[in-house]
């Protein structure tokens, strides 16, 4: 939330103005998550490509190729289904962190560790919501998953076909541990911000809320990148064709699966005839056992310890960083169109709407 009127005192509200508000929050929320989605998620995808791919050792190595090999359009696949996560993301987000400062009192009257607590409680429906979502989007996202799908619809009806519903879920521990913490330090950072450079009873300049969004999505993910990149690739393991032909195998802590019959041919010529490819850079971390003929573990059994040995083996502590200099700025930019956007809504709604 914006502090519109910071050190206002808050008026009582009715079971009616209650819902009013929180309405408010829903539609501003929405709108806000609408826009910036499609502004950043260009960033997203490189983010998640260099994420799932070690062959990739800077963001405009990375965007040269992808726009190289795959065309403009790469960096707007799978938009579909962030583009709805986002809008309802955003509005869950302002809803719940809203919901909870009014029932503490009102966020003008909080506290920093007030606020702190509104926030990690936002980030509960956020991360639920966004498991699946995200799932989905990785999957479309990564080089050695996305020629596996014809889309987002084809990504979907595969997933529950081949593994089941359940599946859509997998990296939801891991999402809740970034979600969590990062709505805390998200909703925490703002106010900082807002309440330092805005006089007590005046509303918020533009440049506040510009300058308080920008550091709340920052703050968000220099605290909880670790967790961001140990989902993603929890998320990528490839199940339906072998370990030598992924990216990323399931990590080596997670139990293995019975054995299986090989994968189809069509499974097979997709990853050959990528052209992203499956390269030996690519491919180094893999344990010397993989062979074509061993059997993959779920994707959903993959554990968060293991897939953080295999992050850490692979490229040391700055593998769970992996992306940082292209979701930084993402975040910056991305957070304060959100906290503005909102902002403009809301107040409109407020004096439409009273």
């Amino acid at each position: 939330h914006v502090s519109r009127s910071v050190g206002a005192k808050p008026a009582p509200m009715s079971e009616g103005s209650e819902f009013k508000e929180q309405a408010k929050d829903l539609l501003a929320g929405t709108t806000a998550g609408l826009i910036s989605k499609v502004v950043e998620y260009p960033f997203d995808t490189i983010k998640v490509r260099m994420q799932t791919n070690n062959k990739y050792t800077g963001v405009l190595q990375c965007a040269r190729d992808m726009a190289s090999k795959e065309g403009a359009r790469v960096f707007y696949r799978g938009v579909a289904a962030p583009v709805a996560g986002a809008m309802l993301e955003s509005s869950l987000m302002f809803w719940g962190y809203g919901a909870a400062a009014r029932l503490l009192g009102g966020k003008n009257n909080l506290s920093l560790s007030g606020i702190t607590l509104c926030g990690a409680i936002s980030g509960i429906p956020m991360a639920i919501w966004l498991t699946p979502v995200e799932f989905l989007k990785c999957r479309l996202q990564a080089s050695h998953t996305a020629k596996l799908y014809d889309g987002i619809y084809g990504c979907f009806q595969h997933t529950i076909k081949s593994q089941g519903p359940a599946v859509l879920f997998t990296g939801a521990t891991a999402t809740m541990m970034r979600e969590v913490p990062g709505g805390a330090v998200y909703f925490a950072s703002y106010e900082v911000i807002s309440r330092t450079l805005t006089p007590k009873g005046e509303q918020a300049s533009t440049l506040t809320v510009i300058a308080g969004g920008g550091l709340a999505g920052f703050s968000f993910w220099a605290a909880v990148m670790p967790f961001d990149v140990i989902k993603s690739r929890m998320q990528t393991v490839v199940t339906d064709i072998t370990p030598a032909q992924t990216a990323f195998p399931s990590p080596p802590s997670a139990p293995s699966s019975a054995s299986s019959p090989s994968p189809s041919s069509s499974s097979s010529s997709l990853l050959a005839t990528s052209s992203r490819g499956v390269s030996s850079t690519i491919t180094k971390g893999l344990s010397s056992s993989s062979s074509p003929s061993s059997s993959s573990s779920s994707s959903s059994s993959a554990s968060i310890l293991g897939t953080a040995r295999q992050i850490y083996a692979q490229r040391g502590i700055s593998g769970f960083y992996v992306g940082i200099t292209v979701t930084a700025p993402r975040a910056i930019i991305s957070n304060a169109i959100v906290f503005v956007t909102y902002e403009r809504i809301k107040s409109f709604l407020d004096a439409a709407w009273q």
